[in-house]
């Protein structure tokens, strides 16, 4: 194959450009918004819309980070996408203390407020001093919302691939 063959004679790119108040968006600026997650427990937005995400370079981090950009309660807020991607990857096989440091929230929503502080207080570990995984301690009804919470943040991941922002 000739590397002509690699090439395409034309195609149609779309570039979106966000502007507030008719400046571009910039780092600087993304750092004023406040940082808020515009989601419910359950992976619900409660914001109003959801523009798109940047990628920046974060000081003290070698890879970019991916920044949403979104409007609730009227203002602009940004957020780190990094919540939602580990809230997709959640399995029942998922041990209970990696699941915990981003989905607290969800997990006590799920699981109540009574057995989620007893879970806590056990520092992760059964009688046998093993971590205890999601599907150990869930019953089926809260594991399958669980699971519908991962597909959530899975297919709102999935869409926000389309929905890049150049800065």
């Amino acid at each position: 194959m000739k590397y002509e063959d690699y090439f395409q004679d034309q195609s149609t790119i779309q570039i979106n450009v966000m502007k507030v108040n008719g400046r571009k968006l910039t780092k600087s600026l993304i750092d004023q918004f406040k940082s808020e997650w515009p989601f419910d427990p359950l992976m619900n937005f409660t914001g109003e819309k959801i523009f798109g995400y940047v990628k920046l370079k974060t000081e003290g981090r070698k890879a970019l980070d991916r920044i949403i950009i979104a409007q609730k309660d009227g203002k602009l807020v940004r957020y780190s996408w990094d919540k939602a991607r580990e809230i997709s990857h959640i399995t029942g096989k998922s041990k209970l203390s990696e699941v915990n440091n981003n989905a607290s929230r969800t997990l006590r929503t799920l699981f109540g407020d009574e057995q989620y502080g007893k879970l806590i207080a056990s520092g992760y570990y059964n009688e046998d001093h093993e971590l205890y995984k999601i599907d150990d301690v869930m019953d089926e009804k809260a594991l399958e919302k669980l699971m519908e919470v991962a597909h959530k943040a899975s297919e709102f991941l999935k869409e926000l691939e389309e929905h890049q922002i150049l800065i």
